[in-house]
């Protein structure tokens, strides 16, 4: 059963097309199900007794920041009630024994697969080389041909085949592709319930209209697409290094929140964006 559809807009997306801009409120499409274990460290409440601080990234205390050794983090989970249970590693593989499992579930429509499920990570799966005692042998992998008419029949077929994968203890199906991809998917309770889309009549020219300003910003080549803000961002460390030994501040940029103009006729600014 899907999560509950998202209650709170977490921002704005202004999408602008020709001269016209959408302001579309952002959703979260997912939560996470999984029961995972979180880091904390034991404490002295100041009237001895003993309480649980939780611990970041780097090792250390959240509560008072003070740096924590390793060896002293405690995993727990959370318990129903709210109480904090602490899980060993020995304790999560007592139970997850499947680890390094695959089964297979089957051949699924490529539009059915679309359809039902949501991609969470990409992997790529090529053939393994076959070893003996433990070492890889030379020459091409006796599953070379088999995987490749495999993934020939996915491509004539429009199928993909559905496997059901335990990694470390966590077992997540995958979809394998044609072209040798290998993606994990959500499951079921990770996808959230969507929110209804507007329901509205159009006049067979508003159709012709969009389906025309469709046609004129439509792309011929998939662009490539390249993370531009890490760069930036490193850029800022490094200014902000200098700062910092220098003395001195880095001055912020100005983000101004876009004003939204209620006065504005979309459907004429979507005709006008024809003749720009």
């Amino acid at each position: 059963m899907p999560a509950n559809a998202p209650s709170r807009s977490t921002g704005t997306v202004p999408v602008t097309i020709g001269l016209m801009t959408l302001h579309l409120a952002l959703y979260s499409a997912t939560e996470d199900s999984a029961t995972r274990r979180s880091s904390f460290v034991e404490a002295d409440d100041g009237n001895g007794n003993k309480v649980l601080h939780p611990v970041g990234n780097k090792s250390y205390d959240k509560v008072n920041g003070a740096d924590v050794e390793k060896s002293d983090i405690i995993k727990c989970c959370e318990a129903s009630d709210g109480t904090l249970v602490p899980v060993s590693d020995e304790e999560l593989q007592a139970f997850l024994s499947e680890n390094g499992d695959c089964e297979f579930v089957g051949f699924l429509d490529r539009s059915q697969y679309e359809a039902n499920y949501v991609p969470e990570k990409a992997y790529q799966v090529r053939p393994a080389k076959l070893k003996v005692a433990g070492k890889s042998q030379k020459g091409e992998s006796p599953f070379a041909k088999p995987f490749a008419l495999v993934l020939e029949a996915l491509r004539t077929e429009n199928k993909v085949g559905l496997v059901k994968f335990t990694q470390r203890g966590n077992a997540k199906y995958f979809a394998l592709g044609p072209d040798g991809s290998f993606t994990s998917l959500l499951f079921d309770e990770e996808v959230r319930e969507a929110l209804p889309l507007p329901v509205v009549q159009f006049t067979a020219d508003e159709k012709k209209l969009a389906a025309a300003l469709v046609k004129k910003f439509s792309l011929k080549d998939a662009p490539v697409l390249t993370d531009e803000s890490s760069a930036k961002i490193q850029e800022f460390v490094e200014t902000k290094a200098k700062a910092i030994a220098e003395g001195t501040e880095v001055v912020l940029p100005t983000v101004n929140e876009p004003e939204v103009d209620t006065s504005a006729d979309l459907m004429s600014l979507l005709s006008a964006s024809l003749e720009v």
